[in-house]
């Protein structure tokens, strides 16, 4: 791939501007891949709540948050550490139609509960936001 950074520039540099609390990690992973602040809340798997803000999220469940984090930091992996790869993928329509009867809710639970496919549930649910209606779903 000429001219772009390699994989291992693009892991230094992502150590260097990584932030240090679990609330800036995750907002660093929003701003970076474009995603809808309500999307990224309802990964934490809350109980149910009317209206959650981010820093709420991060507060109420540190589990939840660092399983949040590793989730992204798989994901970033995955696209080696380049971060608008992954956000052009996202942001892109997608290959493959996602099946029916595979709503939101469902792929949310498929990746709270973990599992081989985990990453490809997280891409399907990320990148859906992106391809119904043309806008972003909450």
């Amino acid at each position: 791939m000429a001219g772009s950074m390699s994989a291992a520039k693009l892991a230094r540099k992502f150590r260097e501007e990584f932030p240090n609390s679990p609330v800036e990690k995750i907002r660093w992973f929003r701003t970076q891949l474009g995603i809808d602040e309500k999307r990224l809340v309802r990964l934490f798997d809350l109980p149910s709540k009317k209206s959650i803000s981010l820093e709420e999220a991060v507060s109420e469940s540190p589990e939840a948050t660092t399983r949040v984090i590793e989730l992204f930091h798989e994901l970033l992996a995955m696209f080696n550490y380049d971060t608008k790869k992954l956000s052009e993928a996202l942001h892109s329509p997608p290959n493959e139609q996602i099946p029916h009867g595979l709503s939101d809710s469902t792929l949310l639970n498929q990746i709270v509960v973990g599992g081989p496919n985990v990453m490809t549930h997280l891409f399907k649910y990320l990148q859906s936001a992106n391809t119904k209606t043309g806008a972003t779903q909450s």
